[in-house]
């Protein structure tokens, strides 16, 4: 059995992401009161990540796969495929603005952005629960559409084979896709949407040997300046670096403090089964999961490794070797089967992966939106005919 893992996969951007806990430690720390002893808390993740790795390259070593050649259907995508997937990229923008003109105006929110006091009231505004006056979250939950169509109208032409019209028409749809992005980025001073941006455009740069352009690295720099700017929108005193290391602070120490003092697990509740709570919610069911509480500093910041402890204590370990051998899975139907259903959500998977150390996406239905919309996109409205094809590698 021969190992093959590509160097740009979802390994590679789990350990660099994951690896900032470790090198934040040498940093210059962010005092907090009470201030934990992070090792216990550094070791729990460092094994967390080792059984994760682990499970990923023995799918790697046991399971066969083909390398540059497929037989998997071609698929062909008409006019009616783009077409709605312009509709769905409306909406999320469309979503996003009635959201936020439900307790203020559009005029009011480009006043305070000017003058740098958008995070307060604004951002609430864009958060407000249906209870609260907002709109209803199984609406809400649709503004990632603009989001999901940017991900897949890059990841198609880029994992799959096209035409060369298919293939402008897909560019077309990305650069409409990133201009509504944006616009709702800094609407909703949404930084995380900033980083599937950069996360998508980096994984095919290094793919194609093309990160160091002039071009690519003006992106970089215009991306960076946006996150930037959002940062200080939501927090005058922060900048966007500052901001990450405090967070992974906070996440790393409230981690700490779980261990000490927590009472009760929520058995899944906080990671795989959240996104039922608000189903629950929708069904008129008042059930949020088994009671717990730990002693948490600051405001209860959270990460995939302490909420699975809360979940599963020590059997959080399991739940990353599955989450290894599921990412392995993926790999392998969207890098070397080139599956055209993993290749199209290949990028929302890079996006949450690269999201644990912080807020997993997979805990809202908003995620689970973002990767169904390409999977019924192309299974009801591209055609298909099957033949042998030969793909990048």
């Amino acid at each position: 059995m021969t190992l093959k893992v590509k160097p740009n996969s979802i390994i590679t951007y789990f350990i660099l992401t994951h690896g900032l806990f470790v090198i934040n430690l040498f940093l210059e720390p962010v005092i907090l009161t009470p201030f934990q002893n992070l090792d216990y808390a550094i070791t729990l993740h460092i094994i967390a990540m080792i059984f994760f790795i682990t499970t990923y390259f023995l799918y790697r070593v046991f399971i066969s796969y083909t390398n540059s050649s497929t037989d998997e259907k071609r698929y062909y995508y008409p006019v009616n495929f783009f077409v709605v997937s312009y509709i769905i990229a409306f909406i999320g923008l469309g979503i996003a603005i009635a959201q936020i003109m439900v307790a203020s105006s559009i005029q009011e929110y480009f006043l305070r952005l000017a003058a740098n006091d958008s995070g307060v009231g604004i951002r609430d505004a864009y958060l407000l629960s249906f209870d609260e006056g907002g709109i209803s979250g199984v609406i809400k939950m649709f503004t990632t559409s603009t989001l999901s169509v940017y991900l897949y109208s890059l990841a198609i032409p880029h994992f799959t084979k096209v035409s060369e019209k298919e293939e402008k028409q897909f560019k077309f749809l990305n650069y409409v896709a990133l201009v509504l992005l944006i616009t709702k980025s800094i609407l909703a001073l949404d930084r995380l949407t900033i980083l599937a941006i950069i996360v998508s455009n980096f994984f095919i740069m290094v793919r194609l040997k093309r990160v160091f352009t002039l071009r690519n690295l003006l992106f970089f720099f215009a991306a960076i300046s946006i996150g930037n700017f959002l940062t200080s929108s939501r927090y005058s005193e922060l900048s966007l670096y500052d901001s990450v290391k405090f967070y992974l602070t906070l996440s790393l120490n409230n981690f700490g403090l779980m261990h000490e003092s927590l009472k009760g697990h929520t058995y899944g509740f906080e990671t795989i089964l959240h996104p039922l709570i608000f189903v629950f919610r929708f069904l008129g069911i008042d059930y949020i999961g088994p009671e717990s509480s730990f002693n948490w500093e600051d405001n209860p910041a959270q990460y995939l490794a302490s909420w699975a402890y809360q979940d599963f204590g020590y059997g959080m370990f399991i739940l990353y070797a599955l989450f290894g051998w599921l990412c392995a899975f993926i790999d392998q139907k969207a890098l070397f089967k080139h599956d055209v259903f993993y290749g199209a959500i290949y990028f929302v998977i890079l996006y949450c992966v690269c999201l644990w150390i912080v807020v997993p996406p997979f805990r809202g239905l908003e995620f689970w939106v973002a990767l169904l919309i390409p999977v019924l996109l192309i299974r009801f409205f591209a055609v298909t005919s099957s033949k042998n094809y030969i793909v990048r590698t």
